[in-house]
C-alpha cells in the first residue's frame, strides 16, 4: 500500500540549474588555451552551450556514434565557422543536413569561432577524427564524456558552485534560457533544442 501512495503523491521533480552566458563568463578564463586538452574542451563548452553535448562528445574512444562531429564538418569564412550536422535527435537517419554558423565576435571570451580556431591550430585534428580530439602518446584521442564531465565539475568547484546542481545538460539549458530571455520565439529555441 505504502509503494503505491507515492506513485499517487508523485515527488517534485528537482531540475538541475542551467549553465548561463554570465557563468560561462566566470568558467573559460579557468582553461589555459596553450594546452592542448584544455583548448579542446573549451571550444566545446562553448559549442554545447549552443548545440548541445549529443553530437559533441563520444562514449568511449573505441566507439566512436556515426552522428558525432568530425573535424571535416567545421569549415571557416572570414566571420563564420561553420558545422554540417547530419544527425539530430529529430533528424536521427540523416534526412536532413544542417549548416549552422557560428559567429566570430572579436574580445569576447565566448567567441565560439575564436575557440574553434585555438583549438584547430594546436590540436591540428585530422579531417576524418571527431572534432573534438586531441593527440596523446602518437594518436589522435577524442574528448569522451568522462572528460567533459570532470572538466565540468572542476571548473563549477572553481568558481564556487557545487557541481550536483549541474548536468552536461546544463550548458544546453542556459542557452535556451538565455534565448528566451531575449523574446527569441519559442518554437525557434524548441529547433535548436533538436
Amino acid at each position: 500500500m505504502l509503494c503505491g501512495a507515492k506513485f499517487h503523491i508523485g515527488t517534485a521533480v528537482k531540475r538541475k540549474a542551467p549553465i548561463t552566458q554570465c557563468l560561462l563568463l566566470d568558467i573559460v578564463p579557468l582553461f589555459e588555451r596553450e594546452n592542448p586538452l584544455q583548448a579542446a574542451v573549451c571550444a566545446l563548452f562553448l559549442v554545447a552551450f549552443y548545440l548541445g553535448k549529443s553530437n559533441l562528445v563520444v562514449d568511449s574512444e573505441v566507439l566512436i556514434n556515426p552522428k558525432i562531429l568530425l573535424h571535416s564538418d567545421l569549415y571557416f569564412d572570414g566571420s563564420f565557422a561553420y558545422v554540417t550536422v547530419h544527425t539530430s535527435r529529430t533528424s536521427q537517419f540523416q534526412k536532413r543536413i544542417l549548416s549552422l554558423p557560428l559567429p566570430h565576435v572579436p574580445g569576447s571570451l565566448l567567441c565560439l569561432m575564436s575557440a574553434l580556431l585555438n583549438h584547430s591550430s594546436i590540436n591540428h585534428v585530422l579531417s576524418g577524427t571527431p572534432l573534438f580530439s586531441v593527440w596523446s602518446k602518437g594518436h589522435m584521442c577524442p574528448v569522451t564524456y568522462g572528460h567533459f564531465s570532470s572538466f565540468l565539475t572542476k571548473v563549477l568547484k572553481s568558481v564556487g558552485l557545487d557541481s550536483t546542481n549541474y548536468l552536461r545538460h546544463s550548458l544546453h539549458r542556459g542557452s535556451a534560457t538565455f534565448a528566451f530571455e531575449l523574446s527569441v520565439l519559442s518554437e525557434l529555441i524548441k529547433v535548436q533544442g533538436n
